[in-house]
C-alpha cells in the first residue's frame, strides 16, 4: 500500500497538493468532470486531515460527505468530516428558527430587512442542506436600522464577536458598515450590513430597498458573493458552487449583475472566477455561456484555490484601490492608494493601549470610505477602573443619538460610542488612546463613583 504523506511534512505536502488541487477538488464540485473511482489514486496520496482542512477551508464538507457515502474506502475521510457535517445540519435545521428571529427583531426595530449572501445563494440549490452557512447576513438601509436590530438582538442576550467588530465607513453621505453580533453559547452569529455593501477598501455595492424579509435579487447578490471573494483574495469551492447554480438555474439578469461587479473594478477578479469554473466544473453546452460573461480587457491573476497570501492580497487591495479612484486628483488618489498599502500590509492586531494613539473621531464629518473605523467594546480590553487607577470626576459631554439605546458621546474631545449600555471605542489600527479608555471607563455605567 502507497504510504500516505503525513501533514507535518507541510512543504512538501503543500507542493504535491498544488500539483493535484483541481483533482482534490473534484470531490466537492457539484457538477465534477472526474468519477469518484477515478479519484481514488490521488485521494489516497494524502493524509486524512490534509483533505479535511482543504474540504473545510473550501467550505464544501456536506457535498464531499454525500460522495463519499458509498465510498468504503475513505471511510476515515467521512468520519473526520462528521462535526463539521453534524454542525452544518444543525444550523440548517435551526434557519427557520434564525429566519423568525430576524422578523421579530425587524419589526421590533421597525427596520425593513433583506436576507444576502448565504441565506439568498441557498435557494439556487435544490437541497439547501448542501450549502454551507456559517453565519446569517441581512441587509438593512441605514445606520438607524442596523443598531435598532443590535440593540433588539443584544437585549436578547447576543453579544458583539472579538475577532470582528462592529465598524464605519462613509461615502456619498451615506454611512455604510457591519455589526456582528452572536451567541456564544449557541455558536450562532448575525452579520447586520447597512447602507453599502463595501468592496476592498474603497469600492462599494449599491444593495436597493430592502424586500421585507426575503432575500435580495441574484443580481445583487452575486457581486456580493464576488467582492467577498475578492476581498480575501481567496475564492472557495462553495463560491465557485454558487457561482455554477446562478449561470445554470436560470433567470439571473448577467447585465445587471455584471453592470454592478464592473461598478465596483470586480471585473478581472470575476474573470479568474469564471476560468476556475471552466476548469473544474462539467459545465457541458454551457460553457460557451459562461465565456460570455467574462469582461474584455480586464485581469487580475487568477483568484488563489489553497491558501491566501497576505502580501498577494495587500498588493492586489492597493492596485485595485489605485483603479477605483482613477477620477480623482493626483494627490488624494496618492493619499488613499498609500492608506490601502498601510492598512493591508500585515494583519490588524488585536487591540492594544498605548498613550501614544490618537483619539479617532465617530462623527460623520470626519468617516470615509478609505478607512475603516472599528469600535472595541471596553470588556474585551481585559480593564476596569481599578487597573489602572484611572481618574475620577466630572468631564465634560456631548454628542448625538444614532438611535434610541445607541449615542455616540463626545468625552474630553473623544468620541465614545454607547449601545445598550455597553461601551465601545473607535480605532483604525487596533491602538486606542489611554486617555480615550479614561474617558470611556469614566462614562460607563459601572464606572468609579464619587
Amino acid at each position: 500500500m502507497q504510504e500516505k504523506k503525513s501533514i507535518s511534512g507541510v512543504t512538501r505536502t503543500r507542493i504535491s497538493i498544488r500539483r493535484d488541487l483541481n483533482r482534490l477538488l473534484q470531490l466537492g464540485v457539484l457538477a465534477p468532470r472526474v468519477g469518484m473511482h477515478e479519484l481514488l489514486p490521488t485521494l489516497n496520496q494524502y493524509a486524512t486531515d490534509t483533505l479535511t482542512a482543504l474540504y473545510e477551508d473550501h467550505k464544501v464538507c456536506t457535498v464531499v460527505a454525500e460522495r463519499l457515502d458509498d465510498c468504503g474506502e475513505m471511510r476515515s475521510l467521512s468520519q473526520r468530516l462528521q462535526p463539521t457535517t453534524a454542525t452544518m445540519a444543525r444550523r440548517h435545521g435551526e434557519t427557520d428558527e434564525v429566519l423568525e428571529l430576524l422578523k421579530a427583531v425587524g419589526r421590533e426595530a421597525s427596520a425593513e430587512m433583506s436576507l444576502i449572501k448565504g441565506l439568498a445563494s441557498q435557494r439556487l440549490y435544490d437541497e439547501p442542506r448542501r450549502r454551507h452557512i456559517g453565519d446569517f447576513d441581512v441587509y438593512v438601509a441605514t445606520v438607524k436600522e442596523a443598531w435598532s436590530c443590535a440593540v433588539a438582538l443584544l437585549a436578547r442576550g447576543f453579544d458583539f464577536a472579538p475577532g470582528e467588530l462592529p465598524w464605519f465607513k462613509r461615502d456619498d453621505d451615506v454611512t455604510y458598515g457591519q455589526i456582528r453580533l452572536g451567541r456564544l453559547d449557541k455558536d450562532l452569529w448575525i452579520d447586520i450590513h447597512f447602507g453599502y455593501y463595501s468592496v476592498r477598501n474603497c469600492a462599494r455595492l449599491e444593495v436597493s430597498a430592502p424586500a421585507g424579509d426575503g432575500a435580495v435579487p441574484a443580481e445583487e447578490n452575486i457581486p456580493m458573493m464576488v467582492a467577498n471573494a475578492a476581498g480575501d483574495c481567496f475564492t472557495t469551492l462553495k463560491d465557485l458552487n454558487d457561482l455554477y447554480l446562478a449561470v445554470t438555474v436560470g433567470g439571473v439578469d448577467w447585465d445587471d449583475a455584471r453592470r454592478r461587479i464592473r461598478s465596483a473594478r470586480l471585473d478581472g477578479y470575476f474573470n479568474g472566477m469564471l476560468k476556475r469554473l471552466e476548469t473544474l466544473f462539467d459545465l457541458g453546452d454551457r460553457r460557451s455561456a459562461v465565456r460570455e460573461l467574462r469582461f474584455p480587457r480586464a485581469y487580475e491573476p487568477r483568484p488563489s484555490l489553497l491558501q491566501p497570501s497576505w502580501t498577494g492580497r495587500c498588493l492586489l487591495t492597493t492596485w485595485h484601490t489605485w483603479r477605483v479612484t482613477a477620477r480623482s486628483p493626483l494627490r488624494r488618489r496618492g493619499i488613499i492608494t498609500r492608506e490601502a498599502w498601510r492598512y493591508y500590509r500585515r494583519p490588524l492586531a488585536a487591540p492594544l493601549v498605548t498613550k501614544t494613539a490618537p483619539a479617532v473621531r465617530l462623527r460623520p464629518e470626519t468617516l470615509t470610505s478609505w478607512i475603516c473605523v472599528r469600535a472595541v467594546p471596553v470588556e474585551i480590553l481585559g480593564l476596569s477602573p481599578q487597573s489602572p487607577p484611572w481618574e475620577k470626576g466630572n468631564i465634560a459631554q456631548a454628542g448625538w443619538q444614532i438611535t434610541d439605546g445607541v449615542e455616540v458621546v463626545s468625552l474630553d474631545d473623544m468620541d465614545i460610542l454607547i449601545a445598550d449600555g455597553k461601551v465601545l471605542i473607535p480605532t483604525v489600527y487596533g491602538s486606542i488612546s489611554e486617555r480615550q479608555v479614561n474617558a470611556a471607563l469614566r462614562r460607563h455605567r459601572y464606572a468609579v463613583t464619587d
